[in-house]
């Protein structure tokens, strides 16, 4: 189009010029032998400097029209980056945020469970204390108790399925807690994974003492265990103290299905909430690629505008020659 538009303006202004070339196929201000008027040559520079002057003007108008346009790009760029920057403080100051709430989550976690453990480690020494204090007992009961072992063990064999039983759930109560603790684990895990890649180390870290945590739980309730299967094998002789422990371990069962549940609870609001960071995350990441793509937009519009510049100043050039000829020198 811009081609058209000089080309255009050279003849409406230069006819005359044209067609004289055009005639002699030479320059017109070349000394050809035939003879012109002085009035005749000077119209026809007048023509020809007025044809250079617009293209001139036009090529200052469009230079300083492109410059205003790379200004305005200049500050749309700047003001993408601001804005950029200011996502990525933001995105930062979240990541923070998030960290900081996972850490205190954490510690919360770990003392609830420091708490849960008190008692039961209370009730344990209390039992060895028992025994120790059954076992001194003892030995002024034993011929008493020779005699109504054959009863006591009667007893034991009808409260028997009822302790396996026990067993048995409180068994599959932990193993459904640890694996179910160990998933949520994993699940956060990779969530945190990919929000927070430059963290990576940290996290392994406290995911780590996480799990150490968790694995001194289950030690310490697999002592605990072991701890209540030895009292049942010492005091299976006497009923009173069997009865006790299996009310004891009812009453504990109940309070680890209350803690499973609070902790499943607790799980299931963290990972509501890493989804919704998650969800942040992803759009601003969309927006930054449009960014992105309108910044490369730009810059494209800025190396045609440059090309169409070079084209402008080969196309005055052109036209000189068209004018001069090709060896002639330019007139002042």
């Amino acid at each position: 189009m811009q081609r058209s538009f000089y080309s255009s303006g050279y003849l409406s202004n230069g006819n005359l010029s044209r067609s004289v070339y055009n005639e002699q196929n030479s320059s017109p201000i070349r000394n050809t032998g035939l003879n012109y008027s002085s009035s005749f040559l000077r119209e026809l520079e007048k023509h020809h400097d007025r044809s250079i002057q617009i293209a001139n003007d036009r090529l200052k108008s469009q230079e300083l029209q492109h410059e205003r346009n790379l200004e305005s790009l200049r500050a749309q760029i700047s003001s993408l980056k601001q804005q950029l920057d200011h996502n990525d403080r933001s995105y930062q100051r979240e990541e923070v945020r998030l960290e900081e709430d996972y850490n205190y989550r954490l510690n919360i976690l770990s003392r609830e469970a420091e708490i849960k453990l008190r008692p039961i480690q209370a009730q344990i020494a209390e039992y060895e204390k028992n025994i120790e204090r059954a076992t001194l007992s003892q030995n002024s009961e034993i011929c008493e108790l020779n005699k109504s072992i054959q009863d006591l063990a009667q007893e034991n064999q009808s409260i028997k399925p009822r302790i396996e039983v026990l067993k048995s759930e409180l068994d599959n109560l932990h193993k459904q807690l640890y694996q179910e603790t160990q998933q949520e684990i994993s699940a956060l895990d990779q969530e945190k994974k990919s929000l927070t890649r430059n963290h990576h180390s940290d996290l392994e870290t406290f995911t780590e003492n996480h799990r150490r945590t968790i694995s001194t739980l289950h030690s310490a309730i697999s002592t605990r265990e072991d701890k209540i299967e030895s009292l049942q094998q010492d005091l299976a002789s006497q009923k009173r103290i069997l009865n006790e422990l299996i009310f004891s371990s009812e009453d504990e069962i109940r309070r680890l299905e209350d803690s499973l549940q609070s902790a499943r609870s607790m799980l299931n609001r963290q990972e509501r909430e890493i989804g919704q960071i998650h969800s942040i995350t992803t759009e601003a990441k969309k927006e930054s690629k449009v960014l992105n793509n309108e910044k490369t937009t730009m810059e494209s519009d800025i190396s045609r505008t440059r090309k169409e510049n070079e084209y402008l100043k080969q196309e005055i050039k052109r036209l000189e020659r068209l004018v001069y000829g090709k060896g002639s020198p330019r007139r002042s």
